[in-house]
């Protein structure tokens, strides 16, 4: 009977996480429209946002020529929000700054409700999606022009499956360009929770470009999204975004997870952000 009983679950997990993938893609749908309506609305009302567009400009060239975050904090800057950076070499762009009592931190991803679908293809994960003001992925290439701008450390702040707020990780961090595949290179800065589960090195993987160093399987298909996959190895924060309590469900390991001292951990919500290395955090 309990056998039986276990069955009938994993059926129902898995109609309810296909009634699931479908909301994802209504929802990705319905978002595209709002985006087309919303333009539509804008046109005739040019004239009403001079002010508003006046305001931006004005932001824009307080902001723009700054190489990163910490950058817009040494010039006074202490709210946190969106800003246009422009690292070294790069054309500007906006970023999210988490400004703190240590400096600017540059966002590179954030993740807290699901509103956005990460199982994204190589084009996607190279130039960033979602919204800067939600959930998004900031883009490989944006998070190389920041990063090669000299040393800089990457800050992993998370929470598990319960809530419950993981140590916080900080690695020296590295990001090679496109010709070696945006290749992850990770050093331990002392004392750290945690070790960069060999992720030294490792080049990054889509469901339609399989870096990974496994043989036999393509870990973005496996584990789902874009990572910086080993052998399919110790984390994978662009998983699925787990929706209910952990469960019987044989898509459980394609959600967020995280390994620390040999136990895996659920993992519900995601912020990773770099600085330069000689920021004030790091004195």
């Amino acid at each position: 009977m309990v056998a039986a009983q276990n069955r009938r679950i994993d059926q129902l997990v898995e109609k309810l996480e296909q009634q699931q993938d479908k909301l994802d893609k209504q929802s990705l749908h319905l978002q595209m429209l709002q985006t087309k309506v919303s333009h539509k609305r804008l046109k005739p009302h040019r004239r009403r946002d001079g002010e508003t567009a006046a305001r931006r400009e004005e932001t824009q060239q307080a902001t723009g020529g700054v190489r990163d975050c910490h950058h817009l904090y040494v010039r006074g800057q202490r709210a946190s929000g969106v800003y246009t950076i422009q690292p070294e070499g790069s054309e500007p762009f906006a970023v999210f700054c988490d400004m703190t009592s240590e400096g600017g931190w540059t966002v590179i991803q954030k993740r807290y409700d699901g509103a956005q679908n990460f199982n994204q293809l190589w084009e996607g994960y190279k130039r960033g999606f979602g919204s800067l003001d939600g959930e998004f992925w900031l883009g490989l290439e944006k998070i190389r022009s920041v990063s090669k701008q000299g040393p800089y450390q990457l800050q992993v702040e998370l929470s598990d499956g319960a809530g419950q707020q993981l140590p916080v990780a900080r690695y020296l961090f590295q990001l090679d360009g496109e010709e070696e595949k945006f290749a992850l290179h990770l050093e331990d800065e002392a004392p750290s929770p945690r070790k960069s589960t060999g992720s030294s090195g490792i080049p990054f993987s889509t469901a339609d470009r399989d870096n990974d160093l496994s043989e036999d399987v393509s870990c973005a298909k496996l584990l789902s999204g874009g990572w910086w996959f080993s052998s399919c190895g110790d984390w994978n924060l662009n998983g699925r975004f787990p929706r209910r309590p952990s469960g019987p469900s044989r898509k459980q390991t394609r959600k967020m997870f995280w390994t620390s001292k040999g136990r895996r951990h659920s993992v519900r919500t995601t912020l990773l952000k770099i600085a330069a290395h000689h920021n004030e955090a790091q004195k």
